[in-house]
């Protein structure tokens, strides 16, 4: 529930108008109140402790300016509800708020007064992490300030290790440059097995009824890649990775409910491949690729959000929108723009959701890419995932899920996998590998209203995974179906800038050799239930 400071205004304005009869009255909004709750409210009980007090106290909250900066309106523009819900939207969508309400308090010739209601979280995250999944170990440990001094800015120092590589990071995102809805972010990353330097600098179709978006990616990355069967890897490479990008879009905003939205672009995608030394295996390496190709984008998003709790997340607000939502991608690369071949290069994505009866919903994403020439075919991959809930046992929730993916003539780096690190809590990360995946999970999840120390949230689950992933050609695979069921601890914290969930999940294999351990522990941190 939003917690604000103490305030004058009440929990409802019960004089003004409806939103309906305010828009057609040409009603524009008046003045904006800000209220901007700490991390811990007093008035709350449980929360007016000496410690509390003092981290209160430590928090910078977030500037009026900054929580401004992120609104979609402005005095003097026409009063539109739908603006409203889209800029407590766009609240809740940064890091530093828990939650964020945008609505009307007073209306007097012909200007509507708004009050835009947030709580900080606690953004600045010392942190030391462990993991497990599939067997294998990872952590880390760093600083990360999701809002510096209340500016909402980002600065992140991390170290980690996992089964790939160890890796120190610095990364900086600002959401906001210069007030400009201009969007910055730089990353350089040390690693064991190379180095990734980053930027980005994007002005984004920020809201529905935006009308223009430009940027610029860039991307060099220098890490060796690893290829793996039954959990064990079978070769390693390494791989040189740039990329650039810039493009510009235009659109004519929201109208009849959806926003129509163009792009064109042009990018440079560069690889170059190696044999790793030292290495064991075959001494193979993928050939080398050159593409560079101009391209033109549509993308299509219809208006139908809602706002939901207790799906994905314990005890916070989930934006989510049944409306349908599609993008096409097409490009051309060809030896004239420096490409070292002639190919269409083609990303498909489509989705859409609806609620088929009181407390269910489905949700359904699908997607397409690949490149396609006169006679050949390559890195094409087709896949989607469909995922059910319906409410029970009061609020909690039956999850079902389904995800399948399809691929011909992949690049040698990249492969279709299944195990412990991609959903198949039972078994070894990178298990099984493919030209064919599906995996089906079950879920009874229940959501708690304990609160420990008035600083996360409780939940647990237990679940059942069913998968495979297989080449449907050569009949490589060991074993066909996999199956595991588990049960799992969910812990959810309320107080800091991250929306993700620790899980801690005991997993029981009933398929495999014998080699697999009987019970699988998996504990790792994830933005979703």
């Amino acid at each position: 529930m939003l917690v604000a400071v103490a305030t004058n205004f009440p929990a409802r304005a019960t004089d003004l108008p409806d939103d309906e009869e305010l828009e057609n009255s040409g009603a524009v909004v008046g003045e904006i109140v800000i209220q901007s709750a700490n991390v811990f409210d007093p008035q709350e009980e449980g929360e007016d402790r000496k410690v509390f007090r003092f981290v209160n106290r430590l928090h910078r909250r977030t500037r009026d300016r900054v929580t401004r900066g992120l609104l979609l309106f402005e005095p003097g523009d026409p009063y539109l509800r739908r603006t409203l819900d889209e800029s407590a939207r766009t609240l809740r969508e940064a890091n530093y708020f828990y939650d964020a309400n945008v609505r009307p308090i007073r209306y007097e010739d012909g200007r509507v007064d708004v009050l835009v209601e947030t709580r900080d979280v606690w953004s600045l995250r010392p942190g030391i992490g462990f993991g497990r999944a599939g067997g294998e170990n990872s952590f880390h440990f760093g600083l990360t300030d999701e809002n510096m001094l209340g500016l909402g800015k980002s600065l992140t120092f991390k170290h980690k290790s996992n089964v790939d590589r160890t890796e120190s990071l610095v990364r900086y995102r600002d959401p906001n440059l210069a007030g400009r809805r201009m969007v910055l972010e730089l990353e350089h990353s040390n690693n064991s097995d190379g180095r990734l330097r980053a930027l980005k600098l994007v002005r984004p179709f920020f809201s529905l009824d935006s009308r223009w978006a430009t940027g610029f990616r860039a991307r060099s990355d220098d890490r060796i890649d690893s290829l793996y069967s039954l959990g064990e890897v079978t070769n390693r490479f390494t791989h040189e990775e740039d990329f650039v990008e810039l493009f510009g879009g235009f659109s004519r905003g929201l109208a009849q409910g959806r926003a129509r939205r163009w792009t064109v672009g042009a990018t440079l995608e560069r690889d170059r491949f190696g044999a790793e030394p030292g290495f064991a295996g075959p001494q193979f390496a993928p050939p080398n690729r050159d593409l560079v190709y101009p391209w033109i984008g549509l993308e299509v998003v219809h208006d139908r959000f809602f706002v939901v709790r207790d799906l994905d997340h314990i005890a916070r607000i989930e934006d989510r929108n049944l409306g349908r939502h599609y993008s096409v991608r097409l490009g051309l690369a060809a030896p004239a723009f420096g490409a070292d071949r002639s190919r269409a290069i083609l990303r498909v994505e489509h989705g859409f959701g609806l609620s088929p009866g009181e407390g269910q919903w489905i949700f359904f994403n699908s997607h397409a890419s690949g490149r396609f020439g006169s006679s050949k075919s390559e890195n094409v991959l087709v896949g989607g995932d469909l995922r059910y809930y319906a409410r029970n046992w009061g609020e909690h929730v039956l999850f079902a899920a389904m995800r399948f993916d399809l691929a011909i003539d992949l690049d040698p780096e990249n492969q279709l996998l299944l195990g412990g690190d991609s959903g198949l809590r039972g078994y070894p990360l990178r298990y099984q590998a493919g030209t064919r995946r599906y995996l089906l999970t079950l879920e009874q999840r229940w959501y708690t209203r304990w609160h420990p120390f008035k600083l996360f949230r409780v939940g647990a689950a237990a679940f059942v995974d069913v998968g495979r992933a297989w080449f449907p050609e050569s009949g490589r695979n060991q074993f066909d179906e996999l199956r595991n069921v588990g049960v799992g601890l969910r812990l959810g914290s309320s107080r800091t800038s991250t929306g993700s969930l620790v899980h801690v999940d005991l997993a029981m294999p009933l398929d495999g050799d014998d080699s697999i351990s009987r019970v699988q522990l998996f504990i790792s941190s994830r933005e979703s239930f």
